[in-house]
């Protein structure tokens, strides 16, 4: 019986985000049965952490467009709230997603894991082929719901109350401003679902946490699974 290909995802200039994907890589090709299942891919657009795979001895497709420093110093203040303004154009999200779904109906994956690698998951649904996500426990709704961190020093219930509504709104304005808006454009050119907000857009087909399930008392919804 000829191995399935699981395909790995991350944004390799993020170095949490490859360390992950690549330990849970790690773990399946060193798994005795896992490994007689699956072959481990790796996909890349860019970044200095692309090494660290290559050094780990996967195979890594570098796909196209491929992102420069400048491309990836300026996503990098769009999403630490730096710069307003969407992170990519329509015309760079469709060039990648067009490439992104050529690569998939050739290598007909059995998943892609990913951590935040921005159009792969339109990619996905296009060439219909399982979404996993690899998620910190920060990413999950009920973390946003209650501040992100940023009220916690408010003691009086009524105002933290309120301010936990302002966050939210503006964390979901911002990203949707800086990545879901020019995102869901794209998926309704190429016929597939859009993401109501930035937490159904980071839902998989399994969602996996991070942290062990002692970090935190979040109870998880259904297909998701700590990770440790």
């Amino acid at each position: 019986m000829s191995k399935k290909t699981l395909l790995f995802a991350p944004v390799a200039f993020n170095l949490a985000e490859t360390t992950r994907m690549l330990e849970i890589a790690k773990g399946v090709s060193q798994h005795p049965q896992a490994n007689q299942i699956f072959n481990i891919q790796f996909i890349s657009d860019g970044g200095e952490f692309e090494a660290l795979i290559e050094a780990e001895g996967f195979p890594l497709k570098k796909m196209e467009p491929r992102l420069t420093p400048e491309k990836i110093q300026f996503i990098m203040k769009v999403d630490k709230g730096e710069t307003f303004a969407p992170a990519f154009s329509q015309s760079e999200i469709r060039a990648r997603i067009e490439n992104e779904v050529a690569y998939l109906q050739e290598l007909k994956p059995a998943a892609v894991l990913t951590g935040s690698y921005l159009t792969i998951p339109v990619s996905c649904q296009i060439a219909q082929i399982p979404l996993v996500w690899a998620i910190q426990s920060t990413w999950l709704p009920e973390f946003f719901k209650h501040g992100a961190g940023m009220t916690d020093r408010i003691k009086w219930k009524p105002i933290k109350w309120l301010a936990d509504g302002l966050v939210y709104l503006f964390i979901n304005f911002w990203v949707r401003y800086g990545f879901l808006g020019p995102l869901n454009k794209a998926a309704k050119q190429f016929g597939v679902k859009t993401y109501r907000s930035i937490f159904d857009y980071w839902r998989g087909d399994v969602t996996l946490v991070a942290e062990p399930a002692e970090f935190t008392d979040i109870e998880l919804p259904p297909d998701y699974y700590y990770t440790g």
